[in-house]
C-alpha cells in the first residue's frame, strides 16, 4: 500500500552466557515426588551452558540436558512437598517461603510426559536467580541449533561430568553413549584403542590425558569416514 511503512523484525542472538556463580554452584537440596527425603547436593552448570549437573555426599552425579529443560518455576508456582516432614526437611534458612526458595525444574524431551524435580536453597534471591538463567540457557537459540563441532563438544562434556569417584571417566561410560549391540560395542573398544587410550572393560580414563582433541580423535577412528573428516578439517 502507497505510503504505508514497512516494519521488519530482528532476533539478536547471543551465546549462552553462564554466571560465575552457577558455575561455582550452589549448596541445595535436592527432592522429587519419588522420595521421602531431601538429598544434600552441589549444583552446578558447566561453562558452556549444556548441563545442569549435581553431586551428592556420596560423590554421585546426575545431569540435566539444559536443552530438555521446558520451564523453570519459583515463588508460588514452584512445587512444595505436600507431606510435611519432607517439607519440614527441605527448608533451610528461616527468611522466605519455601515456594521461593525452591526451584522447580520442568524438563523432557516433549511437553507431553515432563519431569518435575526441585531444588531447595537459603535465599529467594539464589532461586530466583538459577530460575531465571536456567530458562534463558534451555530457549538459547544459538545453542539449540549449533554446529556439528558444538554438539561434539556437548558429547564430551557429558563424559567427563560422569566420572567415578577417583575422578576419572569410566570406559563403559564412553561405550554406553556410542554402543547399542555387541558390535558396537567392539567399534567403540577398537576405535579407543587405535587413539591410544585405554579400552578395558574395567579402565578408566584420566581427565588429564583426555581432551577434547582427545576425544575428536577417537571420534574420527569410531566414524571411520574420511569425508566426514575432511568436512571437520575444513572448519
Amino acid at each position: 500500500m502507497a505510503g504505508s511503512k514497512s516494519t521488519s523484525h530482528t532476533t539478536h542472538l547471543k551465546l549462552v552466557e553462564v554466571p560465575k556463580a552457577l558455575q561455582d554452584g550452589e549448596k541445595f537440596l535436592v527432592w522429587d515426588e519419588d522420595c521421602y527425603m531431601g538429598t544434600p547436593v552441589t549444583l552446578r552448570v558447566d561453562k558452556n551452558g549444556f548441563f545442569l549437573h549435581w553431586v551428592d555426599q556420596n560423590k554421585e552425579i546426575d545431569t540435566i540436558d539444559i536443552a530438555l529443560i521446558r520451564d523453570t518455576r519459583t515463588g508460588k508456582y514452584a512445587k512444595v512437598p505436600k507431606d510435611p516432614k519432607l517439607r519440614q526437611l527441605v527448608t533451610m534458612g528461616s527468611q522466605d517461603t519455601l515456594g521461593e526458595k525452591t526451584v522447580t525444574v520442568c524438563y523432557g524431551s516433549d511437553f507431553v510426559n515432563p519431569t518435575f524435580i526441585n531444588f531447595c536453597c537459603t535465599k529467594k534471591e539464589i532461586a530466583k536467580l538459577w530460575t531465571d538463567e536456567l530458562l534463558k540457557m534451555a530457549y538459547n537459540l544459538l545453542q539449540l541449533n549449533s554446529s556439528a563441532i558444538r554438539f561434539l563438544e556437548k558429547a564430551f562434556c557429558k563424559l567427563t561430568l560422569m566420572t567415578d569417584k577417583t575422578g576419572k571417566v569410566p570406559v563403559k561410560n564412553v561405550v554406553k553413549m556410542f554402543a547399542q549391540n555387541k558390535e558396537d560395542r567392539k567399534r567403540v573398544e577398537r576405535a579407543l584403542d587405535l587413539s591410544g587410550l585405554p579400552n578395558g572393560k574395567n579402565d578408566a580414563l584420566s581427565l588429564q590425558k583426555f581432551q577434547f582433541e582427545d576425544f575428536f580423535n577417537f571420534y574420527k577412528h569410531l566414524t571411520q569416514r574420511s569425508e566426514v573428516e575432511r568436512v571437520f578439517d575444513e572448519l
